[in-house]
């Protein structure tokens, strides 16, 4: 994919967005996706995500005219450790293992609450905004006794990519575009009684815009061991 750019930063009206020591390539070809996932060996008991399906699924997209281009970002962390990536030094990230898998590196949701709007510019990211708080007004179990329930201030995962994949008034749709986050983690911070003179780990997460197109991956999931993994569904 040759020589990466710094994660650009992103205006968020009264802040702006910044993913410090990144790296990040647009428009990649989803050819370039489907490899690194076919590459990819997710463990087993990874009820969530399954690479192997996940490749076939964007390639099917892809074939259909969607997911045909990507954002690739590699997220830094605070580790001091640094590795080079597309001609960038980027930290790794320090995660501790789940104590209760002690025979695996499971460390649940990778993402930050900023990442996957990694890729939205103002505009779309505050149609994501609102369609965020129009479904936070709609939702009448969202207060409970006792408790207090204040108005989102950034956007929900299913809002970023509704907008992403449909657009608004306003904001372009792009079908066509995915968004692959990767993450190398300092395995020497897993916790678990591991060698720590190994190379990072690498974790990834995927946003996918939304479709219409009906194409899907199925799972069959283990309910208990998936809240044991990953805890209960958002």
């Amino acid at each position: 994919m040759g020589s990466a750019a710094p994660i650009p930063e992103q205006k968020r009206n009264d802040r702006v967005d910044r993913w410090s020591g990144g790296a990040s390539w647009q428009g990649v070809p989803a050819e370039h996706v489907i490899t690194f996932l076919e590459s990819y060996k997710t463990h087993p008991e990874a009820f969530k995500v399954n690479s192997q399906l996940l490749a076939g699924f964007i390639r099917k997209m892809s074939n259909a005219g969607e997911l045909t281009h990507w954002m690739i970002a590699v997220t830094g962390g605070s580790s001091e450790i640094k590795k080079e990536v597309g001609g960038i030094d980027v930290k790794l990230m320090q995660r501790k293992g789940n104590p209760k898998l002690m025979d695996r590196y499971s460390i649940g949701r990778l993402l930050q609450s900023q990442d996957e709007a990694i890729d939205l510019d103002e505009t779309a990211w505050n149609a994501a905004l609102k369609l965020t708080q129009e479904m936070w007004h709609a939702d009448s179990g969202r207060i409970k006794v006792g408790e207090k329930s204040e108005i989102p201030t950034v956007p929900n995962g299913p809002s970023i990519r509704r907008i992403r994949g449909f657009g608004s008034v306003g904001t372009q749709a792009h079908p066509e575009r995915g968004l692959l986050i990767i993450s190398l983690l300092d395995i020497s911070m897993a916790g678990i009684g591991v060698t720590i003179d190994l190379p990072p780990v690498v974790g990834f997460a995927i946003s996918f815009p939304g479709s219409n197109s009906g194409n899907k991956v199925e799972y069959k999931v283990n309910n208990t061991l998936w809240e044991q993994e990953y805890g209960a569904a958002e």
